[in-house]
């Protein structure tokens, strides 16, 4: 009995499952509860969200010093990375401060205790991978990289940026879904 259970589980083996596309939605579902769990073991353990790691790695290591180019690079809405920022500010992880020839834009940089975090921490799933990489070749690696870009457009999620509000379509979809 638990054979067969475990078989009907697994898209993979199940008989009464073949759709590649079942087994996408499947996979996909599995992969965002697998990063949910190891957001919340890692909030757990360093008082972050991997979301929020997220930010803190991108202010240390891409040219981001607002929340929008911020929103921009980790695609995600303004008003959400500020909620973010709010929260990392609130933890002394990143500073906030009014640019001094432009009294409306507002910089953030991490602090001393905001990059000693980052310098420790590592995503989760990146540390699983590693952990891991005696069993995942180079050319599985990338192989699966380029199959996830592939499906990133697929879905159109390249379009999407952190302003699309939910059930909203990008404009490419929604002309797509009304041909004739």
């Amino acid at each position: 009995m638990t054979g067969r259970r475990n078989r009907e589980s697994d898209p993979k083996k199940s008989s009464t499952n073949p759709d590649p596309h079942d087994r996408i939605l499947h996979s996909l579902r599995r992969i965002a509860r697998a990063l949910d769990i190891n957001s919340r073991k890692l909030a757990a353990e360093k008082g972050v969200t991997s979301v929020q790691l997220l930010c803190l790695n991108t202010l240390a290591t891409e040219e981001a010093d607002t929340a929008t180019a911020l929103a921009r690079l980790v695609h995600l809405s303004p008003s959400t990375v500020v909620g973010i920022l709010d929260r990392l500010q609130a933890n002394e992880l990143l500073e906030r401060r009014r640019d001094t020839q432009d009294r409306r834009v507002v910089r953030v940089a991490l602090t001393r205790k905001g990059r000693a975090l980052v310098g420790k921490t590592q995503h989760p799933i990146q540390n699983l991978l590693e952990r891991r990489r005696n069993n995942l070749s180079r050319t599985e690696a990338n192989r699966i990289a380029d199959t996830l870009d592939r499906l990133v457009e697929v879905l159109g999620a390249e379009r999407i940026d952190g302003e699309t509000p939910y059930g909203r379509l990008p404009p490419a979809l929604v002309a797509e879904k009304h041909r004739p």
